[in-house]
């Protein structure tokens, strides 16, 4: 008996540690026993803490899965995208032509040309 009086105890003090809106009151039964249950709320607190953490552990592992689904799913959307719209594929086509012929492999020219740009914007802007 003692022994289900003692984990029903100790499972209300994790109760009132993770839920504030518990009314129970637990009063020492004399003056020695006051560390006693100190320690005890303590304990209870700190393990609440602890499962207080646990879902948002759940929550960062949904959002996990649900990143890697979208990454996953990302090379199935562009695939064969070619046999299903021809407007889209030459358009794509395009686009990477334009982008080849703007490249340039001197980062140096790239570095002046900005440069160059941001002068004379700022000497138009005064």
């Amino acid at each position: 008996m003692d022994m289900v009086l003692v984990t029903q105890y100790f499972d209300t003090m994790k109760e009132i540690g993770a839920a504030s809106k518990s009314s129970a009151v637990f009063i020492p039964h004399g003056p020695g026993a006051v560390r006693d249950v100190a320690t005890q709320i303590r304990e209870g607190l700190l393990q609440a803490a602890h499962q207080r953490q646990l879902p948002k552990m759940k929550v960062v592992k949904i959002i996990l899965a649900l990143g890697l689904i979208v990454i996953a799913n990302s090379g199935i959307v562009m695939a064969n995208i070619a046999h299903f719209d021809e407007v889209w594929a030459k358009r794509a086509q395009r686009a990477k032509q334009i982008a080849e012929k703007a490249y340039d492999p001197n980062p140096h020219h790239v570095a002046n040309h900005l440069n160059h740009k941001t002068h004379q914007a700022h000497k138009a802007h005064k």
